[in-house]
């Protein structure tokens, strides 16, 4: 299901010395510790045995993968680890081995010590970033998805700030690929997958889309980062219950949401230009993230320094994230549980796994007008 790949890393990494022989096993390693727990397997700290390289393992049953329908899945993942093994962008997580045994199959990452983004909004005077703290990760945010975008046509799909690490200086890491998608030229994807609350509405809708979705969810991440909550959100309470997915896609479709008073005209007219229904109308999808990288907003912005990561990065707000046993590192662990949606009045039916608002879904599209009794059955 997922093939051993030889990477070119430097002689120092375990990498060359032992992937290329074809030798690497689970048990080649100590595990330090457990980082994250979830229905797909496990997330481990490990150091390697014979080199004490410092390295993250993702364990993926293989009963999972095969019971949930996800091969396809965990092939495009390959295909885009694969892809970006060799990838020179700074700020994407860097890929250093796959390979599997009888029961599981294992991707092997660096270690990135300084935690999620969550944390630091988490953590933050009112849990807010000022402009200046949102608009630096952001410009390196728009360096990783560009390069994703334009020189491997791929996207991304789970654009959120769980997938957003801090390395020991404070510049991101994008992280977790696995509803990444490499596309053709031309080509549209049609699958309902990322996380709820940063959804696109063509997603939404199933009506085909490519490397707009992300210019949405950068737009949900920004509003997030400078408010402290998503622009898009409903009073239902019921997180668990389908009504409440339901409720929350349509007001996200609506497209309406408030600007608080203390953001800059220069931010209200960023968000505003990528949080559009309509595509045709949002910022960055004709174009690409260039036009993005040309707003207003990011006028005092030196792209060059930001791509060779010499414009220095704002202070965490708290090095606590560097515990192990915060909750926030490496939260995203996959935590699904099977749940059906549907659509009132002749709408689709999206089932599928799901998981509450601040994790990764996917949903597979059918039809169906027996809302209550399809729901009643599958939540009872």
């Amino acid at each position: 299901m997922i093939e051993h790949f030889h990477l070119s890393w430097p002689k120092t990494c375990f990498a060359y010395k032992f992937l290329r022989k074809g030798s690497i096993e689970f048990n080649h390693f100590n595990v330090v510790k457990l980082i994250g727990l979830g229905a797909f397997g496990k997330v481990y700290l490990c150091e390697h045995k014979l080199t004490g390289e410092t390295v993250v393992i993702k364990a993926i049953k293989k009963l999972f993968v095969t019971n949930c329908k996800h091969e396809n899945l965990i092939r495009q993942e390959n295909q885009v680890l694969r892809v970006l093994s060799r990838c020179p962008c700074p700020f994407i997580l860097k890929t250093l081995a796959t390979f599997q045994d009888s029961s599981m199959l294992y991707i092997i990452t660096e270690f990135v010590s300084g935690g999620e983004l969550a944390y630091q909004l988490e953590v933050a005077p009112h849990q807010k970033f000022s402009e200046g703290r949102a608009r630096f990760y952001v410009a390196e945010l728009l360096v990783a998805i560009e390069y994703l975008h334009t020189k491997e046509q791929i996207v991304y799909r789970d654009i959120k700030l769980e997938n957003i690490v801090l390395d020991k200086k404070g510049h991101i890491k994008l992280i977790d690929y696995g509803f990444s998608k490499k596309l053709f030229k031309g080509e549209k994807t049609y699958t309902c997958c990322g996380t709820t609350e940063y959804l696109a509405p063509e997603v939404i809708m199933g009506v085909g889309y490519s490397f707009e979705a992300d210019v949405w969810s950068i737009g949900v991440l920004l509003y997030k980062m400078v408010v402290g909550r998503a622009p898009f959100f409903t009073s239902d309470l019921r997180c668990r219950k389908v009504r409440f997915y339901s409720a929350q896609f349509k007001v996200i479709l609506s497209g309406k949401f408030n600007l608080p008073y203390y953001l800059s005209a220069a931010l209200k007219d960023l968000i505003c230009s990528l949080l559009q229904v309509q595509r045709r109308y949002r910022l960055g999808s004709i174009n690409g993230l260039v036009d993005i990288k040309k707003h207003e907003w990011f006028s005092g912005i030196d792209w060059g320094a930001i791509k060779k990561k010499t414009v220095k990065p704002p202070k965490p707000y708290s090095y606590e994230n560097l515990n192990l046993n915060n909750p926030y590192w490496h939260s995203n662990s996959g935590d699904f549980f099977l749940l059906m949606i549907a659509w009132r009045r002749g709408k689709h039916l999206l089932c599928g796994p799901v998981c509450n608002s601040q994790r990764s879904v996917e949903y597979h599209c059918e039809q169906s007008t027996a809302f209550d009794r399809e729901c009643n059955a599958i939540t009872d």
